[in-house]
């Protein structure tokens, strides 16, 4: 927008110049019979007026009102020389500053006269700032003859400081006849004082931001009160008002320094704004913005609000306007309905009260509220049909403030009242606008009359305001709106309510492009809903027709629905494979196996007759439900991932998971079941009763589920989440091992499952728990089952292997047998190499360490269908190594230490993980009273770095220390050494491995040598 200087220049002048009435006298005098009530309009100032030496009283009617002043110094006897002013008979008015402000321009202003019997009657004003000498004449001698006639005067004044009083005085001589001074019952025609109140030292002018509201095509351009919250008046005369920046859509005039008009360009409506400057003597002041509202107009305006039910509330007829109920104020009146009036009864005050004034305590009320956040309501007019039982007045006024505090404004000005209805339509002033939040009080006061009763008809709709509603348009128009988000959803599946945000919108019209059974909806005049269930598939691109203020625009968004893919047994369908985005919804009416591909869909059906085969290493990815009328099998290393939380139906099909275990006869497997209600029994016929085993947190001791030599017939089923030790068959093959495939039936898992953690008193906190999906789970990463119950256990899982064999499986497991797990890394058990990397399988039970009571959470996002046939899927090398130490007998075990971000030197929860028991050829690290099989150290390492190592060995013989594997900076040059306490031998097992023929405690793990001794190689192996 071009930015124009617009500068009226002006001769110094006073915005109250001339019109800026200090204080009025026409009320009551007082107790003391002196002082007449002063009526002060100014704040800054105090003012007074009374009497010296002479009376005075309130005489006339009510149609010429005015103080009668007697007592003043009578003609000479000898009937020829004037007799002589007396200067203690007078009447004095005062007017004070307050201090740190002065009065400038004053002018006393009165109408007086003398009796009518008079004629030789004399009049003197002088003024005074000390309150002592009064010798500044205002008005010199001046005859009066006698008139009726009074005789107007406007008398310039001296200005007056801070701590200075202006004194004036009338002397009134030579009469035996009374000194007549008008006043009226209103104010309107009385005595008044008139200046300019500014402080003593002139300030910069505030201007304030503004609001303002005006008709569209209006030929009578508003006047726009700039000044009216402008902090200006008592910081020295303006000169000048700027407009800095004119308006886009229009023009703005001012004429003085208070005249500021705007006109809209023909045809506009909407927001428009122009910012001004005041200037003074003392400078310009900070810009101020007026934000301006043109209102669509069609050249007729309508009710807004009406008061017309017996009940006195009010009827609304716009949208985010309303009116508060008629009532009464003061104890003198009652409010009542005769017929299709409102009558009310009371005594009003009669010519001879208020000074045939109104009584400002009693009156009627009712108001117009702008309840819409988003609305303006331009006012026009106000319109009442009203009478009485004979003659009176009536004045109504109106104010945005309650109490009438603020700026208070008249309709109807001493309205006459009859016996017969008149029906009157006043109209506010131009611009008189509410913003949302505002309200306009009107009060309708009765006066000057006998009369006891006042009536205003409601048959006809009753009184009434009307004007022009309008959307309230933005500083920035709305063009378009985009959907929060463009789903991609299901054939036939409610889709996720898509919103889609509007500024100042007025309504929609009717939508074009969605899909059918989808629907839109116009919610709050701010937001667009868009729901339902999709019966058709494709892509949708909509658009929805938007108005508001600045004018229609579209609201877009696209909608993508999926198809229905079938598989017939031979091929999919019209060759529609299901697409890979998932939104498919998949029925198998045919034999399928994903050995043919992988699938994802939105819904998965299999039909009766129909099997659907998830083959190893392949997957099947559902977002909803599975509806299983066939048969479904999850072969081993096969994952069936489920997305949402939903309820699967097995519609009397068949579901099979089987998970292969490489046993031998008396080896044990840790088993979780990924179905419901698996019985143990079942799972496994061949094992012997007994040797179905669960695992006791407050003892550490596997116990059977089946107590007794010939225990009743089993019915216990498997417990989700719950991992239990079961041994092979009883005629499994020994001494070699071979597969043996286990078989889970059941309805299959699915969303959240919870799992009770144990951590007794008397327990160490393991619990054996299990993966309770038929898919593979991950341990660690965003959803990782560790990071989701963070803070829960120890952050270490512990995955059973069977390596050796025993006789009694029971408390005597060897620690060793476990390969472990945490967010530093992973360790195989004995005489492995198969580390796991955080994948749990399906079926797969482990253990984990509980820090406190509490529930272990399993939940879908935590499941995944990629497959590892060795769990190893390490996506960034750490800076970390494995050692490995090899018995006599050739077993071999190996521990990890890892430089991992977010480890410390300490104890830390995920990063370090003890062994599990201490059995023959154990080796592992020392931490305090901890002996870790994976130890987390502080990243970035220290090369001064130290960790102490320890082992259980009894065996004769030689014992081979080495580096089993090696990552991160341990691959690119850093050596690691280990030292020999009792030899203070440093020996580089990055180049060689060591031997020694009797493990001890005594060694520790270096990562730099000490240079200032020999190695000793001889122990090196070659």
């Amino acid at each position: 927008m071009k930015k124009i200087l617009l500068v009226f220049l002006l001769m110094p002048l006073y915005f109250w110049s001339q019109t800026n009435t200090l204080v009025k006298w026409y009320g009551a005098i007082l107790a003391d019979k002196q002082t007449v009530t002063s009526t002060v309009i100014e704040d800054k100032i105090t003012a007074e007026a009374k009497v010296s030496k002479i009376s005075i009283a309130q005489s006339g009617n009510s149609n010429d009102p005015f103080y009668n002043l007697t007592g003043w110094p009578t003609p000479p006897t000898d009937g020829h020389t004037p007799a002589a002013l007396d200067l203690t008979k007078y009447m004095q008015f005062t007017v004070t500053p307050q201090v740190g402000y002065k009065i400038s321009n004053i002018k006393f202003n009165f109408k007086a006269r003398a009796a009518s019997s008079d004629g030789n009657q004399y009049m003197e004003v002088r003024s005074s700032t000390d309150g002592v000498s009064f010798t500044n004449v205002l008005q010199p001698s001046t005859h009066l003859p006698a008139s009726s006639v009074y005789g107007t005067y406007s008398l310039s004044a001296p200005a007056v400081s801070s701590g200075q009083t202006l004194y004036i005085r009338i002397y009134v001589y030579n009469t035996y006849q009374a000194f007549q001074i008008k006043h009226d019952a209103t104010g309107v025609d009385c005595a008044t004082i008139t200046g300019d109140v500014s402080l003593m030292t002139p300030k910069v002018p505030v201007a304030n931001n503004d609001l303002a509201g005006m008709l569209q095509n209006d030929p009578n351009p508003d006047t726009i009160d700039i000044l009216a919250n402008d902090e200006y008046r008592y910081f020295g005369p303006l000169t000048s008002i700027n407009v800095v920046q004119q308006p886009q859509h229009g023009t703005v005039t001012v004429n003085g320094v208070q005249n500021v008009k705007y006109a809209p360009t023909a045809g506009y409506t909407g927001y428009d704004s122009f910012t001004y400057t005041l200037t003074n003597a003392t400078g310009p002041s900070a810009p101020a913005k007026v934000e301006l509202q043109v209102i669509p107009y069609t050249g007729t305006h309508t009710a807004l609000v009406n008061w017309n039910k017996s009940d006195f509330t009010a009827t609304s007829s716009s949208t985010g306007t309303s009116g508060g109920k008629l009532t009464v104020v003061g104890g003198n009146l009652k409010l009542t309905t005769s017929g299709t009036n409102f009558h009310v009864a009371g005594r009003f005050p009669s010519v001879q009260d208020f000074d045939s004034s109104f009584d400002p305590s009693e009156y009627l009320t009712m108001s117009i509220n702008d309840v819409n956040g988003n609305k303006i309501d331009y006012l026009q007019s106000f319109k009442m049909k009203y009478k009485s039982t004979g003659n009176g007045n009536i004045t109504v006024r109106y104010s945005k403030s309650q109490d009438f505090s603020g700026v208070v404004n008249t309709l109807f000005d001493n309205q006459s009242i009859t016996s017969d209805f008149l029906e009157t339509t006043k109209d506010f002033p131009e611009g008189t606008v509410l913003y949302p939040g505002e309200s306009l009080y009107l009060r309708i006061y009765i006066f000057d009359t006998y009369q006891n009763t006042f009536d205003i008809d409601f048959a006809a709709g009753g009184p009434t305001i009307s004007g022009v509603s309008a959307v309230i348009a933005p500083a920035v128009c709305q063009t378009s709106a985009i959907a929060s988000f463009d789903p991609v959803v299901c054939y036939n599946t409610a889709i996720p309510t898509v919103t889609i945000a509007t500024i100042n919108a007025i309504g929609i019209g009717s939508p074009v492009g969605l899909p059918a059974g989808v629907t839109a909806t116009w919610l709050n005049n701010t937001v667009i809903s868009i729901s339902g269930i999709p019966t058709e598939s494709g892509t949708f691109n909509y658009t929805i027709p938007v108005t508001n203020a600045c004018g229609p625009f579209n609201a877009t968004g696209t909608i993508t629905v999926g198809a229905v893919a079938t598989y017939n047994g031979a091929s999919w369908v019209g060759n529609k494979a299901p697409n890979d985005n998932g939104i498919d919804a998949v029925i198998i009416a045919g034999n399928y196996s994903t050995a043919s591909g992988s699938f994802s869909a939105c819904s998965c059906t299999v039909n009766k007759d129909a099997t659907l085969t998830i083959a190893p290493g392949t997957y099947a990815l559902v977002t909803n439900n599975l509806i299983n009328k066939g048969k479904v099998i999850v072969e081993n290393d096969g994952d069936f991932v489920q997305v949402n939380n939903v309820e699967n139906s097995d519609d009397n099909g068949v579901f099979e998971v089987r998970r292969n275990a490489h046993m031998k006869r008396l080896d044990y497997t840790y088993w979780s079941s990924p179905v419901e209600n698996q019985n143990l029994k079942d799972f496994s016929p061949g094992t012997v009763l007994t040797r179905f085993l669960t695992y006791n947190e407050w003892d550490d001791l596997f116990t059977p589920i089946f107590a007794g030599t010939n225990p009743p017939t089993a019915t216990t089923t498997f417990a989700p989440a719950k991992g239990y030790a079961v041994r092979a068959k009883n005629n499994q093959s020994s001494p070699g091992a071979t597969d043996w495939v286990g078989k889970f039936t059941g309805k299959p898992n699915n969303g959240t499952i919870p799992y009770a953690l144990e951590k007794s008193v008397s327990g160490n906190g393991f619990n054996l728990v299990g993966n309770p999906y038929p898919s593979n789970i991950n341990l660690v990463g965003a959803n990782g089952l560790f990071t989701l119950n963070t803070g829960l256990t120890d952050g270490n899982a512990y995955f059973w292997t069977n390596v050796n064999l025993y006789e009694n499986q029971t408390e005597s497991y060897n620690g060793n047998n476990y390969a472990i797990f945490n967010s530093a890394g992973s360790t195989p058990a004995q005489n492995s190499i198969i580390k796991p990397t955080g994948v749990v399988k399906v079926g797969q039970g482990f253990i984990v360490k509980a820090i406190e009571e509490g529930t272990l959470v399993f939940n879908n996002a935590m499941r995944d269908e990629t497959n590892a046939s060795i769990f190893f899927r390490e996506s960034q090398p750490k800076d970390r190594f494995w050692l490995k130490v090899t018995a006599p007998s050739h077993d071999f075990n190996t521990m990890l230490i890892a430089y991992v971000p977010h480890a410390t030197n300490g104890f830390d929860l995920n990063y370090d993980a003890p062994i599990m028991g201490m059995s023959s050829n154990a080796f592992y690290s020392i931490l305090g009273n901890d002996k870790l099989g994976i130890h987390g150290r502080q990243h970035p390492l220290n090369p001064a770095d130290v960790v102490p190592l320890g082992s259980n060995h009894y065996v004769a013989g030689d014992y081979v220390i080495s580096l089993h594997e090696i990552e991160g900076v341990f691959a690119n040059g850093q050596n690691i050494y280990l030292k020999d306490r009792e030899t203070g031998m440093h020996t580089n097992l990055s180049e060689k491995a060591y031997r020694l023929q009797q493990m001890k405690d005594l060694l520790r793990i270096v990562l730099k040598s000490d240079t200032t001794r020999k190695l000793f190689l001889e122990h090196l192996l070659l």
